[in-house]
């Protein structure tokens, strides 16, 4: 399925964009991965917020507990959660924690399964 704008799946509401980050060991690198994700969505119409892009660029090093409860309001204002194509998704912690948030919240989780889907 490919979603042509954000209105369809989110109701108007911004994009949590998921990514892993702390199993990285350059978590330059990961936020950079997140970056680039955030940046196509955004220029193809799709206002999307993630906390790691935000969080790496103001230096935040933090326990995971802390992350997720820092990242947890942000979830709550955005109407579904993408989760990119980014190595170590599918072991992230962190996202299998907003996944659980999606399911008990009813928010669609898109699963973006490679380059060209935006």
């Amino acid at each position: 399925m490919i979603i042509r704008h954000s209105m369809d799946f989110t109701g108007g509401h911004l994009i949590y964009l998921a990514t892993p980050y702390s199993k990285w060991k350059d978590k330059d690198r990961a936020a950079g991965e997140a970056a680039t994700w955030q940046a196509r969505l955004a220029v193809k119409g799709f206002p999307c917020i993630s906390p790691i892009v935000q969080g790496h660029a103001m230096g935040l090093d933090w326990p995971a507990e802390k992350w997720m409860t820092w990242c947890r309001p942000m979830f709550n204002a955005c109407g579904c959660m993408v989760v990119p194509p980014i190595r170590g998704r599918d072991d992230s912690d962190g996202i299998q924690q907003e996944m659980q948030w999606a399911d008990e919240t009813n928010k669609p989780i898109i699963w973006i399964l490679g380059p060209n889907w935006v």
